[in-house]
C-alpha cells in the first residue's frame, strides 16, 4: 500500500441544508474501509443561516471518524470547493454533496478503482431518490439534468460525456497543481464539470466505477416542471461557457449552429411525435432539449458579443442565491 492511500479526505460543501446534512454525514461516518485506508470529513459551511453548525457539532461529538467544521464567507459553491482543497489533509479528496446518502461501500469503491486503474480522478454512480416517496417516471435527459450519473455496469475510462461531478468523485491533490482550482466565475454551477473537462483535455487519467454509489435526494420542488426548466437553462448556459473556454469563438459559433439545427429539425419532429402519442415523459424530454438549447444559444451570443446581445438579467435569474437562497431565489428547500 502506498502512502498516498493512507488518508482520504471527504469535502462536503453545504449551505442551509441542516435537515439533509445529518443523514449525509452519518452515511460518510459509516463507510466500510476494510482497514485499507482511513478517512476524515471536512464540512465547508458556505455562510449558512440555519442550524448547520449545531448539526455538525452533534455529529462530530459521536463520530468515530474525524469531523471538522469550517465556516466560509458565503461567496458560492466554487469558492467553497476551493476552500475544501485548502482545508483537507489527504492526498486524495473525495467530494460529496450535502443532499445525498452514500452506500457503505462508496468510498472503498472509489479507492479500489483508483488503485486498479492508476487514475487521478475517479467518479461513481449517482442515483436519484425522492425525499418524500416515489419518483416520477422521467426520461434519461430529465434524470441527468436532475443529477443522475450512471454510465454502465463496468469500470471504464471517462470521456468528455461521462465526466464525474462533485457529488461523487475522488481527485488526487496533484490534479489541482496541474490544472488549477474550481472556476469561481461560474455562478450558475457546473464548476465541477468544468474542472473534470479541463483535466480530461490535459490528459489526466479519469475513470468511472459502478461500485461507488450515492443516492441524490430530491425534495418535492425539484420534481416540478418549473424547476426542471430553470435547471435545464442553467445547464445550457454552463455548457456554452465551458465550450467557449475550450474552443474559443470559432468553435462556439459552430456549436451554436449545430444546436440550432438540432432544435429546429430533430427535436421539433420528436416533440410533435410526443404530442401526438400523448407521451408526458417524451414531451418533458423534448422541452428539456429546447431549454438547454435556449440557454446555450443565449449564453453563446452573449459571450461572442456581450455589448450587442446583453443577457445580464436572464443570467441573473439562473445564478445560485440570486435572492439569498441555495437555488436562485425561486426554489427553496
Amino acid at each position: 500500500m502506498t502512502a498516498q492511500f493512507q488518508v482520504i479526505s471527504i469535502a462536503v460543501c453545504t449551505y442551509n441544508r441542516a435537515e439533509m446534512l445529518g443523514p449525509a454525514l452519518a452515511s460518510l461516518i459509516s463507510q466500510e474501509t476494510c482497514s485499507e485506508f482511513s478517512h476524515e470529513i471536512v464540512i465547508i459551511d458556505d455562510g449558512s443561516t440555519d442550524e448547520t453548525a449545531m448539526i455538525v457539532r452533534q455529529v462530530a461529538a459521536g463520530s468515530s471518524v474525524p469531523v471538522r467544521y469550517v465556516r466560509d464567507i458565503g461567496k458560492g459553491i466554487a469558492f467553497a470547493r476551493n476552500r475544501g482543497i485548502q482545508e483537507t489533509a489527504g492526498e486524495w479528496i473525495a467530494f460529496f454533496d450535502d443532499d445525498q446518502v452514500a452506500e457503505k461501500g462508496w468510498l472503498r469503491g472509489l479507492f479500489i478503482a483508483a488503485k486498479e486503474t492508476g487514475a487521478q480522478i475517479v467518479g461513481g454512480v449517482r442515483l436519484l431518490q425522492s425525499a418524500e416517496g416515489e419518483m416520477p417516471r422521467f426520461g434519461p435527459l430529465t434524470r441527468e439534468i436532475l443529477g443522475e450519473k450512471v454510465y454502465g455496469a463496468r469500470m471504464r475510462a471517462s470521456n468528455r460525456y461521462t465526466l464525474a461531478c462533485t457529488g461523487n468523485v475522488m481527485i488526487h491533490r496533484s490534479v489541482f497543481s496541474q490544472i488549477g482550482l474550481f472556476d469561481t466565475t461560474m455562478h450558475r454551477g457546473m464548476s465541477d464539470i468544468d474542472l473534470t473537462r479541463r483535466a480530461h483535455d490535459a490528459g489526466i487519467p479519469s475513470w468511472y466505477t459502478p461500485h461507488a454509489i450515492v443516492h441524490h435526494l430530491l425534495p418535492p420542488h425539484r420534481l416540478r416542471e418549473d424547476y426542471i426548466k430553470w435547471t435545464s437553462l442553467r445547464v445550457g448556459t454552463n455548457l456554452a461557457q465551458i465550450n467557449y473556454k475550450s474552443w474559443g469563438a470559432a468553435g462556439m459559433l459552430f456549436l451554436c449552429l449545430l444546436r440550432l439545427g438540432h432544435a429546429l429539425s430533430i427535436n421539433l419532429l420528436m416533440s410533435l411525435s410526443a404530442c401526438i402519442t400523448q407521451n408526458p415523459m417524451g414531451k418533458l424530454e423534448r422541452k428539456c432539449y429546447r431549454w438547454i438549447a435556449e440557454g446555450f444559444l443565449r449564453m453563446s451570443i452573449y459571450l461572442l458579443s456581450p455589448g450587442t446581445f446583453r443577457q445580464e438579467e436572464f443570467l441573473k435569474t439562473l445564478a445560485f442565491r440570486a435572492s439569498g437562497n441555495p437555488e436562485g431565489g425561486r426554489f427553496g428547500i
